[in-house]
């Protein structure tokens, strides 16, 4: 175990949240944890708690590496922004402007005969469909209409290296609703496409890097991987054993939508980032307007949808918050209403499929981590979990200012 770094939070704060995330690992609903919070200056908590393997002697540390997937998508996201920022990518204009083939895409329409019908889209993808989520482009696995013609046509996953994969069908007409897939990937081929770099060597130079991010890529040097926590899964009977297999992200492609090995204190920069407007220890990330822009709603009277798993091994059905208004900026999700742990309206979050999230509040001005690794994501034990981890740091805060929390 990793003891609680101090905290600002108030004198006992540090204990009370470091005890959330023992009673987890002691309830078993984690192998082991680490948490952190940050401010506008720097971190005002972090520790760790478990061990990073089940059956291994190796404890939890806050230094330890964790595959953040799907927490990759703001990291790439931050990379387009900042190409629309140079005028080199452009919010509005179709994406076919600088990948002609994506001109060619087809909408499912229905089934015939047992065979899918397809037809062109009402208006090509741009850039904010791709950045919201609301290009047409969904995952297999979180949509059981595309799972059918998928397998009816054999269609090969994004990471299989096959180029006719990045043209699966569109599942409905560009801007007509939300829904999660694979459109943050599109955006990373698009930011490679643009600046000649791969997205992971773009991004370390003009993300990772500036942010002092040392411990975060798409390929973590052997130092990094002997402090990788090792992937879990959770078994009916068995509780929380270790994956059969924990391997490598392996795709040959650096990839927007996933494949980002990361720390809790790394991530935490890229957070404090947009809560310091884009400025980063060394300048500007980004321009003060482009975070505000990529922290509104940008989807309209969209809402984000209930996500129905077609694999409940690697992820469970998924409502952050159900009952409330959920929106989507540029690259995060926004809670339109206050959440019960605390977070106010307008919080930013998202999350990794093995079970690592974030949340930012510029209003409050933290951000917070809460990275393990287990499968399935959206198991019930974790995400109780890292919600009370949230809503104690909300509780410390309000006592910290003088308020009465829960009165304990």
């Amino acid at each position: 175990m990793t003891r609680p770094a101090a905290s600002p939070l108030g004198s006992r704060a540090a204990d009370r949240l470091d005890g959330v995330l023992g009673a987890a690992v002691d309830r078993g609903a984690v192998p082991g944890v680490v948490a952190a919070v940050t401010d506008r200056g720097g971190i005002v908590f972090e520790a760790a708690r478990g061990v990073r393997r089940i059956g291994a002697a190796e404890p939890m540390e806050t230094d330890a590496v964790f595959q953040v997937a799907s927490m990759t998508k703001a990291v790439t996201s931050v990379c387009a922004m900042q190409l629309v920022e140079r005028g080199l990518l452009d919010l509005t204009r179709p994406i076919s402007t600088w990948e002609p083939e994506a001109a060619n895409f087809q909408v499912l329409a229905g089934w015939e005969n047992g065979e899918p019908l397809l037809r062109p889209p009402h208006r090509e993808i741009t850039l904010l469909d791709l950045l919201t989520h609301t290009s047409g482009l969904v995952y297999r696995n979180w949509d059981p209409a595309f799972a059918k013609f998928a397998d009816h046509r054999r269609l090969p996953g994004l990471f299989s290296g096959d180029p006719s994969a990045w043209f699966p069908p569109l599942m409905f007409d560009p801007g007509e609703r939300w829904t999660y897939g694979i459109s943050t990937d599109w955006v990373g081929r698009l930011v490679e496409t643009v600046t000649g770099l791969s997205l992971g060597d773009y991004m370390a130079d003009h993300v990772l890097g500036p942010l002092g991010m040392e411990d975060t890529g798409y390929s973590p040097r052997p130092d990094m991987t002997r402090r990788q926590a090792a992937l879990h899964e959770r078994r009916a009977g068995e509780g929380l054993q270790p994956a059969l297999e924990n391997p490598p992200w392996n795709s040959a492609r650096n990839h927007g939508g996933a494949g980002l090995y990361s720390t809790s204190r790394d991530y935490l920069s890229f957070l404090r980032m947009w809560l310091n407007g884009g400025r980063g220890p060394n300048g500007p990330v980004l321009q003060a307007p482009t975070v505000e822009r990529m922290s509104r709603n940008a989807i309209g009277g969209l809402e984000l949808r209930r996500l129905t798993t077609t694999d409940s091994t690697r992820q469970l059905d998924i409502d952050f918050f159900p009952g409330l208004t959920k929106r989507w900026g540029l690259g995060v999700m926004i809670n339109e209403t206050a959440a019960p742990t605390g977070r106010p309206a307008g919080g930013l979050a998202w999350s990794g499929i093995y079970n690592t999230h974030f949340w930012i509040d510029q209003q409050t001005g933290i951000a917070g981590v809460y990275m393990t690794q287990v499968l399935p994501f959206a198991d019930e034990t974790v995400m109780a979990a890292y919600i009370d981890f949230e809503t104690e740091v909300y509780r410390q805060l309000t006592l910290a200012r003088g308020g009465s929390g829960d009165g304990k």
